[in-house]
């Protein structure tokens, strides 16, 4: 959709198309098979169409310092498991201040 409407932007990943090794999760097991196939076409025609898909992690040091640039916004899909960390252990006082005022 982002090409669609002619925007640039990177695709970033830890693997190209589905990950087999998530065949032991049980949210994945019934849909795995189907889906490694499926996702394996839409990274084929994303490449055939000239996105930019880059295969690595991108860390939130990475994430944040984009963002607070004003430049550039993020599209995350994470592993919830991953976001067991308090938000409020990373420390932008512009965002978590007690005073700030926000009320969200």
């Amino acid at each position: 959709m982002l090409q669609k409407f002619s925007v640039n932007f990177s695709y970033f990943t830890v693997t190209f198309g589905a990950n087999p090794n998530y065949c032991v999760e049980s949210f994945y097991k019934e849909q795995l098979p189907n889906d490694l196939e499926r996702v394996d076409m839409l990274f084929q025609k994303a490449r055939e169409a000239g996105i930019n898909i880059q295969c690595r992690s991108v860390s939130g040091e990475e994430i944040s310092i984009l963002i607070l640039s004003g430049k550039y916004i993020a599209i995350a899909l994470v592993d919830h498991s991953k976001l067991s960390h308090v938000w409020q252990d990373v420390h932008v006082p512009a965002i978590f201040c007690d005073n700030s005022g926000y009320t969200g």
